[in-house]
C-alpha cells in the first residue's frame, strides 16, 4: 500500500476546497462534508443528499463554476495550467461541467457550447481569484485534519466572510 506524497495531498486538498467553497458561495447550497483520501491522492466533496435544483441564470451559471472550481483551485495552488490539472485527475469534473454546458445550451442560457465553455471558464477563474483566501483556509484545514464536516466548512467560510467585511 503506497502512501500519498505531500504534493498529491496538497493538490487534492486545494481541489476539494475549491469545490466546497464554490458549492456554498457560487451555488448558494449548504456546505457538504469533504475529505482527502490516504491513498491515491484523491478526495471527495459530498452534498447534503438533497436534490440540486437550478433556478434562473445565476443559479444555473453557478453549477459549471462548482464543477470546475476544484480543477482551477488545484491548478493555482500547484502552479500549473488548469488543462493539466484536468488531465491528471479532473475527469469527473469535466464530465459534470460538460453536462452543465449542454444543459445551458439546450435551455437557451447560452447560444453555443463554445460560448458556454468560455463563460464557465471565465466565471470560474474570476470566482477562484476572488475567493482564494477562503479556498486556502479550507485547504489548510483539510491538510491538517484530512476531513471536514459541513459545519466545520461553514465555520471556516463564516470566519473568512466576516474578516472580509471589516
Amino acid at each position: 500500500m503506497k502512501r500519498v506524497g505531500a504534493a498529491k495531498r496538497r493538490a487534492a486538498a486545494y481541489h476539494e476546497a475549491g469545490h466546497s467553497v464554490a458549492r456554498v458561495l457560487a451555488c448558494g447550497l449548504p456546505a457538504g462534508a469533504v475529505r482527502i483520501h490516504a491513498r491515491g491522492g484523491s478526495g471527495s466533496t459530498r452534498g447534503t443528499g438533497r436534490p440540486l435544483i437550478l433556478r434562473g441564470r445565476s443559479g444555473v451559471s453557478g453549477f459549471p463554476v462548482y464543477a470546475l472550481a476544484g480543477v482551477f483551485a488545484e491548478a493555482r495552488a500547484m502552479r500549473v495550467r488548469p488543462g493539466l490539472a484536468l488531465f491528471i485527475g479532473g475527469r469527473a469534473d469535466m464530465e459534470a461541467a460538460a453536462h452543465a454546458v449542454d444543459w445551458l445550451v439546450e435551455r437557451g442560457y447560452a447560444t453555443s457550447k463554445h460560448d458556454a465553455w468560455n463563460q464557465a471558464e471565465r466565471l470560474t477563474r474570476r470566482f477562484v481569484r476572488a475567493n482564494w483566501r477562503a479556498i486556502e483556509r479550507v485547504a489548510r484545514a483539510l491538510l491538517e485534519r484530512r476531513s471536514l464536516t459541513a459545519r466545520q466548512i461553514a465555520g471556516l467560510l463564516s470566519i473568512q466572510l466576516d474578516a472580509g467585511r471589516r
